[in-house]
């Protein structure tokens, strides 16, 4: 059973992630869902890489910690060729 308050203060205490980078973020209750795009996978993973280091400052900076066993990524893409992402989430 959760709080009612909980999740209001989650969003308060979260509100300016989405100033601390370049990806588009989308809150909700307690979760965050962070996206970007790009006609590139090479300039995708080296942009995204950057960006997850600003949120991970951001994260260190507010004294929050992400729960890398609950932290996902998904590529989505209409091409058929596999890409090969190598993603940093563990700052």
């Amino acid at each position: 059973m959760g709080s009612t308050l909980g999740p209001f203060l989650f969003l308060v205490y979260n509100n300016d992630l989405a100033l601390a980078s370049e990806l588009n973020v989308r809150m909700f209750a307690d979760d965050s869902n962070l996206t970007m795009f790009s006609d590139n996978y090479l300039s995708l993973q080296t942009k995204l890489n950057c960006e997850i280091k600003k949120i991970d400052n951001w994260l260190k900076s507010n004294k929050l910690s992400l729960n890398y066993n609950k932290t996902e990524y998904m590529i989505v893409t209409r091409k058929k060729e596999k890409c090969n992402f190598c993603i940093n989430i563990k700052g």
